[in-house]
């Protein structure tokens, strides 16, 4: 229980980290301050669960102002050491509200080829944005559900985002609580969350994350780095890390 009540205040306290903030509604609220902008966000991934293998991957992520509201895409596949054995895309739209707030539609599915098994998941989320003195300095946090259908080899087809025929089905909630703050006056800034999603998936309690995020302007491009470790059982007072991970890559917007 100390240890657990460490790592909560301390993520509580920071004001400075791969959830980070909600993917679209990053680019309205963080980055657009109330308005949205076509979004390209290449990166590179690595990963280093516990009990599996180390793995590298790439990931694309794409943004579309819709209005005053905005429309987001992504897809990621592993590199190495066995390439396209794990793969993800998703889509969401965020309806967005006075600026610093949206409710979020999503939809995503995920292959694990190498265990034959696959999960689609829907989510509904409200995201806020407080904004404190200061370029590019504030409070974020995304509250919601979701819904998720695990499919196995034997509910063929497997990899068929249209196939729901599976009885291993379940709701949870999501929720992410993250800070940004500034750097000087250049326009860069960190970011630092605890989660139970990224923007490829979603966990249960059992799987906390912390996330921390270097963003440096680059005018117009950012210029990302990004490391986090997830737990599990953290909530039970037996917290253990179960995998690290990291990125680097750009934002064009």
């Amino acid at each position: 229980m100390r240890f657990t009540f460490i790592i909560l205040a301390a993520a509580l306290t920071c004001s400075v980290a791969a959830a980070l903030p909600p993917e679209g509604f990053e680019n309205v609220t963080l980055i657009g301050r109330g308005k949205g902008s076509t979004q390209y966000a290449p990166a590179l991934t690595y990963v280093s669960p516990v009990w599996r293998d180390v793995y590298q991957g790439a990931q694309f992520e794409l943004g579309l102002p819709a209005g005053t509201n905005y429309a987001s895409f992504g897809a990621r596949s592993s590199l190495s050491p066995e390439w396209g054995d794990r793969d993800a895309y998703y889509a969401r739209f965020d309806y967005v509200m006075l600026q610093a707030s949206s409710l979020s539609f999503k939809w995503m599915h995920e292959n694990w080829r190498y265990i034959a098994s696959a999960k689609e998941s829907i989510g509904l989320e409200y995201n806020v944005f407080f904004g404190f003195n200061g370029r590019k300095s504030g409070m974020y946090g995304t509250f919601g559900g979701y819904y998720r259908w695990l499919k196995q080899r034997w509910n063929d087809p497997w990899w068929s985002p249209l196939n729901l025929n599976t009885e291993d089905h379940e709701g949870y909630f999501v929720f992410v609580l993250g800070w940004q703050s500034s750097i000087g006056t250049s326009g860069s800034y960190f970011t630092f969350d605890v989660n139970n999603r990224d923007p490829f998936s979603y966990y249960t309690m059992d799987n906390l994350a912390f996330d921390l995020g270097l963003n440096i302007d680059l005018g117009r491009t950012l210029w990302r780095v990004v490391a986090g470790v997830r737990t599990s059982a953290l909530t039970m007072g037996t917290g253990a890390i179960s995998e690290t991970y990291g990125s680097i890559g750009l934002v064009f917007y």
